[in-house]
């Protein structure tokens, strides 16, 4: 079991983790300041099973080349947990070797430029090291924590509704999940990132003690289906319930509600007495439920 670049917040170790190694973990983000220190994506703090040390060499490449290693001389079973660095600031520029493309400037900003390079950078990396990996005989899963920072929106976006808030341009985000059994194709279902344990649980037939999520079995087996009636997503006192059609967010203690159907970017919340009372109630209650447990 390994552990790549997953950012620390406090001093590494491994244990509580139960992983057998750590390669490439950055505290924070590549440019947080520790211990007076602040880096960038050439030079970086970098910890390897707790023995930290400034690395020079661009951090995505590092992570690719320590994923590839370890993934080659590592017997099955086996299991890695990866957390790129990109596309977070500072937007440097990636290697060549890392965009074999360039992203069309047209009606952006600089930063937008850039940070549609470092992801472009990640999706290269990504198919590098997914090269030595049996995809016939592994479950990959792929998922965004948040959506675009405010610094680097593009086109039609808005920087108070990208990340760190409760709008679809924060919280919705891309999740892939790929590997044997899996039926290829596209499904709107409501998911959350909670739903991993429970669905790699299922997945290999093995029990599990989550508390939030739901497997995601159904609709890996159908995507009609669905198993979500809402999900929930919250930052720093902002929330937000997610059904299918309706969302009621609450920026503190204000309400605001919409139809994503006819409203996706929610730019006009809509007045909850000209809404079915049942919805509203299903929307305020689950959001009660949340609060009440302190999320």
């Amino acid at each position: 079991n390994n552990r790549f670049g997953l950012p620390w917040q406090t001093t590494p170790r491994l244990s509580p983790y139960r992983f057998s190694d750590t390669f490439a973990v950055v505290p924070g983000n590549v440019a947080s300041i520790c211990n007076g220190f602040e880096g960038d994506y050439y030079n970086w703090i970098c910890v390897e099973n707790d023995i930290s040390f400034i690395e020079t060499e661009y951090q995505t490449i590092v992570l690719r080349d320590k994923f590839i290693e370890c993934w080659k001389s590592t017997n099955e079973p086996k299991f890695a947990y990866i957390s790129f660095q990109a596309a977070h600031a500072p937007f440097n520029e990636p290697p060549v070797e890392l965009l074999p493309f360039l992203p069309d400037p047209t009606g952006k900003t600089a930063n937008r430029v850039q940070f549609e390079k470092l992801v472009i950078s990640i999706d290269t990396a990504l198919a590098q090291m997914l090269s030595v990996v049996d995809i016939d005989n592994t479950y990959i899963v792929i998922v965004g924590d948040n959506g675009t920072p405010p610094n680097a929106i593009g086109p039609g976006q808005v920087s108070t509704k990208v990340k760190t808030s409760p709008y679809e341009g924060g919280i919705n985000v891309p999740f892939i999940i790929y590997g044997p059994g899996i039926v290829p194709g596209v499904s709107d279902s409501l998911v959350s990132v909670v739903d991993i344990l429970p669905t790699l649980s299922a997945l290999l037939s093995m029990p599990s003690n989550a508390i939030d999520g739901l497997s995601l079995m159904p609709i890996l087996e159908n995507l009609n289906v669905t198993v979500h009636d809402h999900i929930f997503a919250s930052d720093d006192g902002d929330r937000a319930v997610v059904q299918s059609r309706y969302k009621l967010i609450r920026l503190q203690d204000v309400e605001k509600f919409f139809d994503l159907s006819v409203d996706p970017q929610e730019n006009n919340p809509i007045n909850p007495l000209n809404m079915d009372p049942v919805i509203v109630a299903a929307l305020r209650d689950a959001m009660q439920t949340y609060i009440n447990r302190g999320l």
